[in-house]
């Protein structure tokens, strides 16, 4: 999939070697904070660590949760895991957080019914956009095709389907409870939140159906963001304290990083603008979690189910715990070599290795650290939720001078009160200093010292829109990457399906 004709339109543009003048130029100012919404604050505050291992826990104690494993006895199996999600799900907010079974079929299992488990909150404002939390909650032994032995999964993936109970309840429920006798409302959100637990991600399937269907749902339906999480647990046989208060991200380039090395910042993708986003908000909201960015589609030879939504060309992001520990092997699509390094000694042996084996139990686990994680997702979903989308038709020359001309027009939805510009180093993955012009403007002027750069600088630079109350979007995409004489798109940054 390409990108849109929006998209191709910009880097026309962009190839021109003059714009006439911005419509609107107004000055610039340097934008030192960011605004939080009081509400997901107290939202982010309600993650409950002992609910999250309740979770867990009871996950694990189905036994196995194998893709084909079914009911073979009461309270074992992945069907009674299924209905167990479900029900936790319908009584987070009865009458406002929808549910569903998500059907699909497998060749490996074909006697079985095989299910995705969905809730979704209806945005207020513009409810074909989606913002997805996702997760997996099938599980796996030894062997991925054995779906009679023990497969407790408390980490992969007890923990990652835990994560999307717990955002669903910090993000769907009401906290004021009720007043005067009548029910309090949520605060709203404009756009759509989508709760997800997936089947079959161990041999593949669910998110690839659900992805290729979302319009069972929503109809005309635009994913804003998938945050995807993927052994999340905190394994505390091998993570340290130290581990323990940060994640691993992993954001793909343009093309995918898939079979070759990793990336490097010098790149763009809107994996990568997604990425950046957790680290600006996820960070603002949860300052006790550090993220560790991973240029890459995923670790080498290994995949989640991020990667259905990045085939189809959305930003899609993949949360995992600083080291893992499994002895499965990569697959073929890699040359990378195995296993990397440092990965401890224990990890490669299926005797004393947990992810994929009988050994994925529940005293391995960190509760508290799962749901650090689900907080930074929550903050970060919630606040693409309520988010303006973000501006159209963005256009940035270099003026003889080294000064920079930017021309953008308002965002497709939402009420922009500002305009966020930032920019960054080409060897850097984060921006640096933001500066801001008023929400009616519809071009501006920059040096790149405003922009925290120097004028002999390889950069790159786009623009966001915030409202009134903070809330911000994405940045525009694709970002415009800027030598001293000139800026332009980059070449095959709009071929964003595309791997490597």
């Amino acid at each position: 999939m390409r990108a849109s004709g929006a998209l191709i339109a910009v880097a026309a543009l962009a190839a021109c070697t003059q714009l006439p003048p911005a419509p609107d130029q107004v000055p610039a100012t340097l934008d030192q904070s960011l605004a939080l919404d009081r509400d997901i604050q107290a939202r982010v505050a309600r993650a409950d660590a002992s609910r999250v291992a309740r979770n867990i826990e009871r996950l694990a104690n189905f036994g196995t949760r194998h893709t084909c494993s079914g009911h073979p006895a009461p309270g074992r199996g992945v069907d009674e895991a299924r209905d167990f999600i479900l029900r936790e799900l319908e009584a987070i907010a009865p009458g406002d957080l929808r549910s569903a079974l998500d059907r699909f079929t497998r060749s490996t299992c074909p006697a079985n019914a095989t299910y995705n488990v969905v809730a979704w909150l209806p945005g207020t404002k513009h409810p074909e956009r989606l913002v997805i939390v996702g997760g997996h909650y099938d599980s796996r032994t030894y062997e991925v095709h054995d779906a009679v032995s023990d497969a407790p999964g408390a980490n992969d993936s007890g923990s990652q389907s835990a994560l999307v109970i717990e955002v669903a309840t910090m993000l769907g429920a009401r906290i004021g409870g009720t007043a005067g006798g009548a029910r309090e409302s949520i605060d709203p959100y404009d756009a759509t939140l989508v709760f997800v637990t997936f089947s079959a991600e161990e041999q593949g399937g669910g998110a690839a159906s659900f992805a290729a269907n979302l319009a069972r749902y929503v109809p005309g339906a635009q994913v804003v963001a998938m945050l995807n999480s993927d052994i999340v647990g905190g394994d505390s046989a091998v993570n340290s304290a130290d581990d323990l208060r940060r994640f691993r991200l992993y954001a793909a380039g343009a093309p995918r990083e898939v079979a070759g090395p990793d990336g490097t910042p010098d790149n763009t993708s809107p994996a990568r603008g997604l990425m950046r986003y957790v680290h600006t908000w996820g960070s603002a909201y949860v300052p006790s979690m550090r993220m560790v960015a991973e240029l890459r589609q995923d670790r080498p030879g290994r995949g989640s189910d991020h990667i259905s939504f990045l085939a189809m060309g959305a930003p899609a992001v993949r949360f995992i715990e600083t080291i893992e520990c499994s002895p499965s092997r990569p697959d073929a699509s890699t040359t990378a070599p195995y296993p990397p390094p440092g990965y401890p000694a224990e990890c490669l042996d299926a005797r004393t290795a947990h992810q994929h084996s009988p050994f994925d139990v529940f005293s391995y686990v960190t509760p508290e650290y799962t749901t650090r994680i689900a907080q930074v997702v929550a903050a970060t979903a919630a606040s693409l939720a309520r988010a303006p989308a973000a501006p159209r038709n963005v256009a940035i020359v270099r003026t003889p001078s080294g000064a920079l001309t930017l021309s953008w027009q308002a965002p497709d939805t939402g009420a922009p009160a500002r305009y966020v510009i930032a920019a960054r180093n080409v060897a850097e993955n984060f921006y640096r200093q933001r500066v801001v012009v008023p929400g009616d403007a519809t071009g501006t002027s920059l040096s790149p010292a405003d922009l925290g750069l120097s004028g002999s600088d390889s950069f790159y630079v786009s623009i966001a829109a915030a409202d009134a109350a903070g809330h911000e979007s994405l940045f525009a995409y694709p970002e415009f990457r800027c030598e001293p004489m000139a800026c332009a798109v980059p070449a095959g940054a709009l071929d964003v399906t595309a791997t490597r």
